[in-house]
């Protein structure tokens, strides 16, 4: 795995890769490996939580992988973001689906095969990118899981989000402000201590780490209440319109997108290749089971 930092729609933006970096993907023939799986996260956007699902997901197809993050969610001590207050549209959910764009048509080979992998928001991200003709033609599958396509704010954690946050948010920030102004030694050992009671692997220490920091918490945030409040009626027309590109994976108990959610584009789209998780995973699968939910989309993707 590498890390590479770019600017993407003027935002430095963290990109996990396994099989080709950025530069190799775009410098000398492209003709050797034409085949990419691009993850775009969940809310928050941090790419770190993702690492042992795509690393598994390359491990059994040999494809390109490359995982980016949202613009803001990750942190890099040594490029300065733009400031949030002076550069809302870059940060809120529709700069979010325009960095995306631009990420893809700027670093992915015009020839490449495209499979977009997406998870909670990244899902609705994902159904704006088949909207846009150069990318869509580039793409062979989308993969959306635990899909947050439609009245996220309706949602029973919508709900509770949207009533307890304007309490919340700024208590947030002070929290982890006060965390980042404690010596390393102590922060890891609150992180660790944090890890081993959750029964969650240290492996994603680093990726709490990039998310308790003031900038990540107020765009994600930010970007969640825009969740809240504009994301409505799901859009049929672009699903319609790549109904054989399209896998959707619901699940059973899930607080962002309830089973009626399910029910609902069955009976709107009936042929829509939709079908909800009988094996327990959360929606956060990313903490538990990484590895079987990659094998599960490998095994999608030689069907």
């Amino acid at each position: 795995m590498q890390t590479e930092w770019v600017t993407v729609n003027q935002v430095p933006t963290k990109v996990i890769t396994w099989g080709k970096t950025l530069q190799q993907a775009n410098e000398g023939p492209t003709e050797d490996n034409l085949d990419y799986i691009i993850l775009i996260t969940g809310n928050p956007g941090v790419v770190n939580a993702y690492e042992e699902f795509l690393e598994e997901i390359h491990k059994k197809t040999g494809f390109i992988v490359w995982g980016i993050g949202h613009a803001g969610h990750n942190k890099c001590n040594s490029i300065e973001m733009p400031p949030y207050d002076e550069n809302k549209e870059l940060y809120g959910l529709e700069g979010q689906i325009k960095h995306k764009i631009t990420f893809i048509e700027e670093y992915v080979p015009k020839n490449a095969r495209i499979t977009l992998i997406g998870h909670s928001i990244g899902s609705y991200i994902i159904v704006k990118l088949l909207g846009v003709p150069s990318i869509q033609s580039k793409v062979v599958k989308s993969f959306l899981l635990f899909p947050t396509i439609e009245y996220i704010g309706d949602s029973e954690n919508g709900k509770k989000f949207t009533k307890f946050i304007p309490y919340l948010f700024r208590l947030l920030l002070v929290l982890s402000t006060l965390f980042n102004l404690l010596p390393l030694l102590i922060q890891n050992f609150l992180l660790h201590a944090y890890l081993k009671i959750s029964g969650i692997s240290s492996r994603y220490i680093e990726a709490i780490r990039d998310f308790v920091d003031p900038f990540t918490i107020n765009n994600s945030l930010n970007m969640a209440m825009q969740e809240m409040s504009q994301m409505k009626e799901r859009d049929n027309d672009i699903i319609m319109a790549n109904i054989n590109k399209i896998k959707i994976y619901y699940g059973a108990d899930d607080g962002w997108c309830p089973i009626t959610n399910y029910f609902n584009i069955k009976r709107d789209i009936p042929n829509i290749d939709a079908l909800v998780c009988d094996k327990g995973y959360s929606h956060a699968f990313i903490v538990k089971h990484s590895l079987p939910m990659a094998r599960l989309v490998v095994d999608w993707m030689k069907l």
